[in-house]
Order: structure tokens, then C-alpha cells, then sequence
């Protein structure tokens, strides 16, 4: 999903994923525990960040995952 937003992974660092996005100046990264299942604080966390970095709303970043 990240990718189809634009994301590429810069690093992993024990079991985390540092990932980055450009467009044009502006810059957003984030990192995500590679685990097999997320908590659904942190999941919502994350949403919640990619959604105000794209501009897509969180709904949308959810049916995505699916």
C-alpha cells in the first residue's frame, strides 16, 4: 500500500521500517514495526500521519488494506 502512496523504504533497522516520501519539497517519513500484526493504536497512529501527508482520508487509506 505505502508504495502505491508514493513511499519507498530508506532503511530497516531490527524490525522497523524507515520510509520516505517526495513531492517536490515537501518530505514525509515514517516508520513502521514490520510485525505480522500491528496494534491498533499504532495502525491508527500511522493512518493517521500517511493521511495528512497525502491528503487522503483515513477511510480511504483503510479500504486500501483490505
Amino acid at each position: 500500500m505505502m508504495q502505491r502512496l508514493g513511499y519507498e523504504m530508506i532503511r530497516r533497522r531490527g524490525s522497523h521500517i524507515r520510509l520516505k516520501r517526495q513531492m517536490g519539497d515537501d518530505v514525509h517519513f515514517e516508520t513502521i514495526p514490520d510485525h505480522q500484526v500491528l496494534a491498533k493504536g499504532t495502525l491508527g497512529a500511522i493512518l493517521k500521519h500517511v493521511s495528512r501527508a497525502t491528503g487522503k482520508p483515513v477511510e480511504d487509506l483503510t479500504e486500501m488494506l483490505r
